[in-house]
């Protein structure tokens, strides 16, 4: 099974889920979810945390917005 079709099966899978009582498990179905679940924990692994760091603008003559929405610092 490619990308796609293994797409069209988790779909198929999630609409016979929601819509039926029973379902009957195919090997499509397990090949599509272990392809989806792999394919999660990948994504999962390849995004890095990254701290986020708040500061409280000022203008050019140190006036204090405190009011204002934080913003990234870009430092």
């Amino acid at each position: 099974m490619n990308r796609k079709e293994i797409i069209g099966q988790l779909e198929d899978l999630l609409y016979n889920f929601k819509n039926f009582e029973s379902v009957e498990t195919t090997d499509d179905d397990v090949v599509a979810l272990e392809f989806a679940i792999n394919e999660l924990k990948g994504t999962a692994q390849e995004v890095p945390v990254q701290e986020q760091y708040k500061f409280v603008p000022e203008d050019a003559n140190g006036t204090v917005y405190r009011d204002e929405l934080s913003v990234k610092c870009p430092y």
